[in-house]
């Protein structure tokens, strides 16, 4: 803190009395310190050591460091009542007691709240709102004086009792004493009061005031300053005495001075001086009735200050505390004036490098601006002579001063030595040898010494050690030769011995017979660093004291050797500039750190760094002086004087306060309720914080208010560190990790460095976090040992996982390389199956292009050549593969819609789509979209990509298929509400090989063999395209194929020059010449009743259909159809031997016009060819009952299409000709629809059960068949090429023959069982079909037989 300091003098003024002028330093603190107001009506000191003091702005607590202002505010009741302070009293509970113009306040400091109290109707209130005086008697209870007398405060009811109070003359008491006697004296504005009580306990006053006076007897203090007398200091009377045995008032003639000067306040201290605050001034008055009048004064840098003092105070320190009207506080101790300093304020240098004295105790310092000045006995400061050039434009900086009687020896920087006679005061020029001066032109002297008789010894930079002899006049040099070094700094003299300070030697020269020297020289040198020596004392002890300019105090020892003094392990010193010995032994130097007093028996020293020593420390070196134990130093403002044993230190030393607490750099005050801190940190024994305000600071403070400025502390936090920290800062910072009570520690030195042993102390627990409590730990502990449980669990299961994992592994390679043998292996023999599958389809298929024979044996050669297809994809499908692995498929594009292409593809899933159930869809964005794809590659990616849905996907279950695009991409997806994939196999489905974990969902269908989905990536990746999978967020999966547009991404070897689609008609131009068939546009029907079978072709591409018709119009009847609608109905119209028809149509596509054809009675019947660009349709459907008889992939040879329309339509007539020459018709074994075939075994059924009904006709056979009679003729006629007539009539015979061939009956009750009515029919009937007579045909079984 920063505090101006006022220097005031002391003018002794009664008649023609003066005494000896001194300073009394001074301090002041106002506004620009934080006092809040410049006039100070009362001073109080609490148990604390805290200043209290009361202004007109507002209440003050000053501890040491920072004032804190207590200020009404009006919404809050727990503040002060008013700003305007008049009195403060601390009471034994240590409540303060403030009496303002409005109102009483008790404030609770522990708390840091005020309770207010006023004047109401009440009578145990106070008599008057504004309070002037207080006083605590020895019962406890408190006196206050008020405008209106006096009020009593009672703590027991907390009310107060009126006293003195008078409504119509009120009572100003402005002060309360209670003399040696416990008698209570009472100074009103109108006389002094003397209270006494009388034995019932009732309040007796009397009023004493002077006889004849012009103005009112206003008292402001009273204070016995003898028994039985009181000294009163009055407004308009001046100082006073009253004496209470007589009664009597009196001024003393010593006194009369005061006659008309306003007294505010009256202290007597422990001397017996009598201390008097006045509007005009501060007036001390000595035992001797001497009076000293501190008064302001003009001084060159402090300004002009008024002289109205209000309050004198005196604190447990002794510091003396004066409120002032108009310029704050000022506080003075005797510990100001242990150091004195001289200046010569009229010259511009005062750094003072040398001091000497002479027998009239005269100081003579020498200045770095060549001036000599002089100090005199009575402290005035004048300037003697000055070291300058003779045209006095360069000054010699004076180093040294050696006085010889009244000539002083002169040494100076760069001009050798001068001669000033003090009692003539000039130069004496001719003192010294030609010689000699000669010798030290333009050199530079820094220490002059008396020697041994008439010899002086002379310090020199560059010269060396020079012994001049003054009665002889001769000189004798001693250089480096003799001392190791030319520059030598310092002289001690010591009787016979000299010690030499050097540049880097300490030189002994010991003195021998005819003043021969025995010299010693010991290097200077400390630790291999050279040791910078700037003083030098030898002590009473024979000891030598050595001080270094940066490394501290050093002890030459008996060994010669430095020793490092540790002058203070506190405040480290590094400059010693000058070493002096008090009486007492105790070493003086002058430091870096100020003047310090050094005990050498002890190793204690005291540090005195107060402001009024020096500015900066900055001490001179070798600038000391001992005069009658008074010690001199020169420094960079002058001398600073003193005797050790005057120096006046702290008796009474308070221990630290602690101001406040910071949580995250916000203070917490006692009035936050928000906080755990509800009392004031003085007053608490343990604070507790939570964990997360663990950061946090406390401000301290020592209540010293002697030069404040070098107050030192050392604290430290007990269970955080024991060491002690030594600064010079207020607050002290924390951050606590850990949770626990902590004792925060603090202690504090004054300006004399000397530690109180009062530590002040504050335990602080930090609790823990939830994280960190017993109960966490309790968990933690649990878990631990879970932990360690399951550790070893999991090691013990990963030391068998380990084994597992390594068997597994070597299986799992064993199993790869075994699955690298049987690829190579299946690769190998795949190429042998070929040549034997190809010999079997080859004889396979002759045989089906000439079959006449059975029906059930056509079918199975029919599954035998499909079986054999089959089994050849799935080796051509393992080749591919093995490409694929070894990068050797090669890609043949070309451009297409592939909208149809994977239309085509879904609708070969409709059927099993439908039989499961399957809510099966197509979605597209387009009808045409057109991409560069390999058709048959990528007809396997779609293809096991909806397989496998159907595979993942109970029936019921949802798939579809989604065709869109964006600017650069076409994207297919397959979504599927199957079972998923497990999240940790997504992206490794389309490994090779790999199949997902078995579980009970995936055992319900059928397992793959890995390798399917590795393949359509291949593929997809061959296409430069992207494929992936996830799951949907309700149920199933997702299957995205992602196909570039264009064509940039692909080689040009990978796109087919000349690709033709498979409805180009031009394809056939090798089988066929194209040109000479005529292509009609118009579906024209060809219906001749010549030709043997009618064929419908059902196909949306004009070109083709017109072609189809062209090479089968030769042979056979043509019905045409657009679309699948038309083919319907013209199916039904015309009831065609052979329907053939294209998969992609309009309106209805090829798959469904089959179904619906193999589903409706009058033309289940009708077989259906099926016309497909898609290869996996050809073995989609085997064995589906509703499925397409046959199928045809285009491009088509035509033979092949020929000769499969001729197999069909010669099976249909191999039916019915077995019927009409078969001797059993009951074993016909042509493949039929379920329909048709359920139909023919009920036409069996209704016949059989009527073979004996005669009136069985076809009327009644329609209606037990449930059928027309037109439908009963269309599918006889299908079926057998006969009437219905025909049909019961070829039952009836076939089963008279089994009757013959029994011989149990004879041929006319054979006739009548079979339903004839006359034998004689049946006779020609039988003979009709097998050629004999039923006589006949019975003796020729019996003959065989």
């Amino acid at each position: 803190m920063r505090h101006s300091i006022f220097y005031f003098f002391l003018l002794f003024q009664i008649g023609f009395l003066q005494s000896q002028v001194g300073d009394f330093n001074f301090k002041n603190f106002n506004l620009s310190d934080g006092l809040s107001s410049s006039t100070v009506n009362y001073i109080k000191q609490d148990k604390l050591g805290q200043i209290w003091l009361a202004t007109n702005n507002g209440l003050n607590k000053f501890n040491g460091e920072e004032f804190v202002v207590y200020r009404n505010l009006p919404e809050d009741k727990s503040t002060i009542s008013s700003n305007n302070v008049h009195n403060i009293l601390e009471d034994k509970d240590g409540n303060l007691w403030i009496g303002t113009f409005n109102g009483l306040n008790k404030y609770e400091p522990q708390k840091d709240q005020f309770k207010r109290y006023f004047k109401t109707s009440d009578k145990n209130s106070l008599s008057g709102n504004r309070i002037f005086a207080s006083f605590e008697m020895k019962n406890g209870n408190i006196w206050f004086g008020t405008e209106d007398g006096i009020s009593i405060y009672t703590k027991k009811h907390d009310s107060f009792i009126r006293f003195l109070k008078n409504s119509k003359k009120p009572t100003l008491i402005l002060d309360i004493h209670v003399d040696k006697k416990n008698t209570v004296w009472l100074a009103t504005f109108n006389g002094i009061i003397e209270v006494s009580r009388s034995k019932e306990g009732q309040f007796n006053h009397q009023t004493y005031r002077p006889r004849n006076l012009n103005k009112r007897f206003f008292i402001y203090k009273i204070l016995e300053v003898e028994p039985d007398v009181l000294a009163l200091a009055t407004k308009y009377h001046g100082f006073l005495l009253f004496n209470k045995k007589t009664k009597q008032f009196s001024s003393p003639e010593e006194f009369d001075f005061f006659k008309n000067i306003e007294i505010k306040d009256l202290y007597k201290d422990e001397s017996e001086n009598l201390w008097l605050a006045t509007t005009t001034g501060l007036f001390i008055v000595a035992p001797s009735k001497e009076i000293t009048t501190v008064n302001s004064s003009i001084y060159e840098d402090i300004g002009s200050v008024k002289n109205h003092f209000k309050k004198i105070y005196k604190d447990n320190n002794g510091s003396i505390w004066l409120g002032t009207q108009d310029v704050g506080v000022m506080t003075w101790h005797k510990a100001n004036q242990n150091f004195r300093r001289f200046k010569n304020s009229s010259t511009y240098n005062n750094i003072a490098n040398c001091i000497v004295s002479d027998d009239e105790k005269n100081i003579y310092y020498g200045t770095e601006g060549g001036d000599l000045n002089k100090i005199d006995s009575s402290g005035i400061v004048t300037k003697l002579f000055d070291v300058q050039n003779k045209t006095k434009t360069t000054v010699y900086p004076i180093k040294t001063l050696y006085r010889d009687g009244n000539l002083l020896w002169i040494g100076a920087m760069k001009n050798g030595i001068k001669i000033y006679d003090l009692q003539s005061q000039r130069e004496y020029e001719n003192y010294l040898s030609s010689e000699l001066i000669n010798f030290l032109k333009d050199v530079s002297v820094l220490d002059i010494k008396k020697g041994f008789g008439n010899n002086i010894w002379i310090a020199t930079i560059g010269r060396g050690l020079i012994k001049y002899n003054t009665k002889q006049k001769k000189m004798r040099a001693f250089n480096s030769r003799h001392l190791k070094s030319s520059y030598v700094k310092v002289i001690h003299k010591d009787k016979r011995n000299l010690i030499v300070v050097g540049s880097d030697h300490l030189s002994f020269l010991e003195a021998e017979k005819k003043e021969n020297f025995k010299i010693s020289n010991y290097p200077s040198i400390v630790d291999s660093s050279r040791l910078d020596i700037v003083s030098l004392h030898k002590d009473t002890r024979g000891i030598v004291w050595v001080g270094s300019r940066t490394r501290g105090l050093f002890k030459f020892t008996k060994d010669k050797k430095y020793e490092s003094v540790i002058v203070s392990a506190k405040n480290r010193i590094f400059t010693v500039n000058a070493i002096l010995e008090s009486n007492k032994g105790l070493l003086w130097l002058s430091t870096d750190k100020g003047i310090v007093e050094y005990n050498p028996v002890r190793q204690e020293s005291i540090i005195y760094n107060q402001q009024t020593l020096a500015q900066d420390n900055d001490f001179r070196v070798n600038a000391a002086l001992k005069e009658n134990n008074q010690l001199y130093f020169g420094a960079k403002q002058g001398i600073i004087t003193f005797e050790p044993d005057n120096i006046v230190t702290l008796k009474n030393t308070p221990r630290v306060i602690l101001s406040y607490l910071k949580i995250k750099n916000n203070e917490i005050d006692a009035l936050n309720k928000n906080e755990t801190i509800l009392k004031n940190l003085n007053y608490s024994k343990e604070i507790v914080l939570p964990y997360n305000n663990a950061s946090f600071s406390i401000n301290y403070a020592f209540p010293n208010y002697i030069n404040p400025n070098n107050n030192q502390y050392a604290y430290r936090l007990k269970g955080l560190d024991n060491n002690w920290l030594y600064t010079k800062q207020t607050e002290a910072f924390y951050t606590l990790q850990n949770a626990g009570t902590y004792t925060f520690q603090v202690k504090a030195a004054g300006y004399d460095g000397v530690w109180n042993n009062k530590i002040t102390e504050l335990d602080i627990t930090i609790q823990p976090a939830p994280w960190l409590t017993w109960w966490a730990y309790l968990i933690y502990f649990v878990l631990t040992f879970g932990l360690f449980f399951s550790i070893s669990w999991i090691l013990q299961s990963k030391s068998r996982l380990r084994q597992k994992l390594e068997f597994e592994f070597a299986e799992k390679k064993r199993t790869e390389e075994l699955n690298k043998a049987k690829l190579q292996f299946f690769t190998n023999i795949s190429h042998e199956f070929r040549t034997p599958l190809t010999l079997i389809l080859g004889p396979l298929q002759n045989i089906l292009d000439n079959y006449n024979g059975s029906n059930v044996i056509y079918k199975k050669l029919k599954i035998i050549e499909g079986s054999a297809n089959h089994l050849l994809r799935l080796i051509n499908r393992l080749m591919d593969f093995r490409k694929l692995e070894s990068n050797q498929l090669k890609l043949e594009v070309a451009e297409g819609n592939i909208v149809k292409f994977l239309q085509e593809i879904f609708l070969s899933f409709s059927e099993h789509a439908k039989n499961g159930h399957y809510n099966y869809e197509f979605h597209t964005s387009e009808d045409e979209i057109f991409v560069y794809y390999d058709r048959y590659k990528l007809e396997r990616v779609f293809y096991n990509l909806i397989s496998n849905a159907f595979k993942f996907t109970k029936a019921g279950g949802d798939i579809s298929v989604h065709v869109l695009k964006d600017d650069i991409n076409l994207i297919v997806e397959v979504k599927d509400s199957g079972i998923g994939i497990p999240e940790e196999h997504l992206d490794k489905i389309f490994d090779r090989f790999f199949e997902v974990s078995k579980n009970n969902q995936i055992e319900e269908f059928k397992k793959g063999t890995g390798i399917g989905l590795s393949i359509a990536s291949n593929i997809v990746k061959l296409h430069q395209g992207e494929i992936f999978a996830k799951n949907l967020q309700t149920q199933g999966s997702v299957f995205t194929v992602k196909l570039k547009l264009g064509k940039e991404h692909l080689s040009e070897s990978d796109i087919i020059g000349n690709f033709k689609m498979s409805d180009d008609v031009s394809q056939y131009a090798a089988q066929i010449n194209v040109k000479d068939i005529e292509l009609t546009s118009n579906p024209e029907d060809l219906l001749r009743e010549n030709r043997k079978y009618t064929i419908l072709v059902a196909e949306d591409n004009a070109v083709l259909r017109s072609f189809i018709k062209e090479i089968l119009k030769p042979n056979y009847n043509i019905i045409q159809a657009e679309n699948g609608k038309e083919a319907l109905e013209k199916a039904l119209k015309h009831l065609p031997d052979l329907i053939i028809s294209d998969v992609i149509m309009p309106k209805m596509v090829g798959t469904e016009l089959c179904s619906k054809i193999k589903t409706t009675l009058a033309t289940s019947h009708i077989p259906v060819i099926l016309l497909t660009s898609r290869s996996s349709l050809v073995y989609k459907f085997e064995g589906l009952e509703s499925g397409a008889d046959d199928y045809i992939s285009k491009p088509f040879n035509l033979k092949e299409f020929n000769l499969r329309i001729h197999n069909i339509l010669e099976s249909k007539q191999r039916l019915k000709d077995k019927f009409t020459s078969g001797n059993d018709f009951t074993s016909i074994d042509v493949s039929l629809t379920s329909l048709d075939e359920q139909l023919l075994k009920k036409a069996f059924k209704v016949v059989k059960d009527n073979l004996s009904n005669q009136d069985f006709n076809v009327t009644q056979f329609s209606e037990d068949l449930g059928v027309s009679r037109s439908m009963l003729f269309n599918k006889i006629r299908a079926w057998t090429n006969s009437t219905p007539n025909e049909f019961i009539q070829e039952i009836r015979l076939n089963h008279a023959a089994k009757l013959l061939e029994l011989n149990k009956l004879n041929i006319s009750e054979v006739s009548y069982q079979v339903g004839f009515k006359r034998s004689k029919y049946f006779s020609q009937c039988f003979q009709k079909k097998y050629g004999v007579t039923p006589s006949e045909y019975q003796e020729k079984l019996t003959v065989s037989n």
